[in-house]
């Protein structure tokens, strides 16, 4: 939402300018989609009164979100080659778009996670069709156990594939059923470290910086 309007509302991710943004939600209804969409802009406009005369127009414009639930893709099969009519058909999707989100990576591919030269080869094979489109690609993927820059579930070329990697993990519970989170970029090429990010999840299920609302 950030990119697709223009707005930082996030500090430390900040949006230089509006641009077009997919995302290609492979977990979640159309429904669930729109209720998480709604609530992020009411929590913002609550936190912030900035936020109040924000203008939402080039982000109705620029972001395009679709519930994938039930159609997985296969860029690689379980033998670990490329499909290229599913390779082409995100080709499609991330013309034009100067970011694309794809959740989560275990349904883009039905190859091993824990082969090193399935997953480098499937890295590659994402690289490509954002160096084609000149698309950014954000790829979120679940966490297993190690430390924060091998978090990243199954083969470590996952991580050694990407330029950023940033984990969201828990810390303390909070007072109510509410927990706390730390958002760290464990992989950062060619830039300056950044601090990790306390969040709180609010009662519509937002992350915000923990700081912002009252425990």
């Amino acid at each position: 939402m950030s990119v697709a309007s223009g707005t930082t509302l996030f500090p430390g991710l900040e949006a230089k300018a509006a641009g077009k943004v997919c995302l290609l939600n492979f977990e979640d209804d159309s429904f669930d989609i729109q209720q998480r969409g709604n609530a992020i802009i009411r929590c913002f406009k609550d936190l912030d009164p900035s936020f109040k005369n924000l203008d939402l127009n080039p982000c109705e414009e620029n972001l395009h979100v679709a519930s994938m639930l039930g159609q997985p893709l296969s860029l690689l099969d379980s033998c670990g080659e490329i499909n290229e009519k599913d390779v082409l058909w995100l080709k499609e999707q991330c013309k034009d778009m100067r970011l694309v989100v794809l959740d989560p990576l275990s349904h883009l591919h039905r190859s091993d996670e824990n082969s090193a030269s399935q997953m480098s080869k499937l890295m590659q094979v994402l690289k490509g069709i954002g160096q084609e489109t000149g698309a950014g690609i954000i790829i979120a993927h679940h966490t297993g156990k190690g430390n924060l820059q091998q978090y990243a579930r199954g083969s470590s070329a996952l991580v050694d594939a990407c330029r950023v990697v940033m984990t969201l993990h828990g810390t303390r519970p909070t007072r109510g059923d509410s927990f706390t989170l730390e958002l760290t970029w464990a992989k950062l090429n060619d830039a300056a470290p950044i601090t990790p990010v306390r969040l709180r999840r609010t009662s519509s299920g937002v992350l915000v910086k923990a700081d912002e609302i009252p425990y």
